[in-house]
């Protein structure tokens, strides 16, 4: 394992009684499981600008940084990867209060609005669940 952690940000958007997850069909990093549009922060990169950028990458869905709020808790947990590797990750959230565009998903992952009612149900990465009860407590 490795010692220094990676840094990953995320972007919650909920809508109605949904909330916009990536289901992860064929990533060479992790298969079969959901989590929220998100990724690894890129060097130089502020955790809001990774946000926005992960979200137009994973989704096609586009957002200003004004309309990106970051939720306070900084999430940490250690992520198995399909290679068997397993690296501690910590994971910034950013509440999305508006996007705009064409959603769709890439080679890798699905993008599914799903009942917040189905999300225990389903095999999600760590801290997901967690993220989306504090987001709905910030609205």
């Amino acid at each position: 394992m490795s010692d220094s952690p990676l840094q990953v940000v995320a972007v919650l958007i909920l809508k109605n009684d949904d909330v916009l997850l990536v289901r992860h069909t064929n990533s060479k990093h992790i298969e079969s499981i959901y989590g929220l549009p998100g990724g690894k922060l890129e060097p130089g990169e502020s955790e809001a600008e990774g946000a926005k950028r992960e979200l137009e990458e994973e989704t096609g869905l586009s957002a200003s940084l004004s309309d990106l709020v970051e939720l306070p808790t900084l999430w940490k947990a250690d992520v198995t990867f399909k290679n068997g590797d397993i690296r501690h990750c910590s994971m910034r959230v950013f509440l999305c209060k508006n996007c705009s565009g064409e959603m769709r998903g890439t080679e890798h992952e699905i993008t599914e609005w799903v009942p917040l009612t189905h999300v225990k149900n389903l095999m999600l990465l760590p801290n997901v669940e967690n993220a989306i009860r504090e987001g709905l407590a910030h609205l």
